[in-house]
């Protein structure tokens, strides 16, 4: 099976199975930078994909520790599918050990990078609502940028409902 053949019908298989539409978009992007190096690198079909071939376009990454180890997860899952179905005969990606992840907490901003984000919305109102917004309620950027009127009380007290 073709690379691309082989990304499109996992897609749908993710579609099947009612997969998060932010798990599916990380796949798309995968699979767009996956079709890409096969393309370069001459693999026709998803069996051409090999240890090797996967070792070489891992080597190129240059993205963060964290996002690696979220393609690798990616990967395994889609490789783990194809060999399931009979398009490959083993996984290019076993006996790969999984990357150590170091992950250092996110810190608040200090006083004066509050004030220096404040002072560049000066002019801009939407902005600095959201910015005071994130700084007093604690939201992170999605909550508060999708945020309904409605949950702000009488009072200033904001009501939220997270599932």
């Amino acid at each position: 099976m073709r690379v691309a053949e082989a990304c499109e019908a996992y897609m749908r298989e993710l579609e099947a199975r009612n997969i998060r539409k932010s798990t599916k978009a990380s796949y798309q992007t995968l699979f767009r930078q996956l079709q890409a190096f096969a393309l370069e690198s001459g693999a026709e079909a998803v069996s051409d994909l090999d240890r090797a071939a996967m070792a070489q376009w891992r080597e190129r990454w240059d993205c963060a520790h964290s996002t690696q180890a979220k393609r690798l997860r990616l990967l395994r899952a889609f490789f783990s599918h194809a060999r399931a179905a009979a398009w490959i005969r083993e996984s290019p990606l076993e006996g790969v050990r999984r990357l150590q992840v170091d992950a250092r907490p996110t810190m608040p901003l200090s006083t004066d990078e509050v004030r220096a984000l404040l002072a560049a919305a000066a002019h801009k109102p939407k902005e600095q609502a959201l910015l005071l917004l994130l700084r007093y309620s604690g939201l992170a950027i999605l909550d508060a940028a999708t945020l309904r009127r409605d949950a702000l009380q009488p009072g200033g007290e904001l009501v939220l409902r997270r599932a």
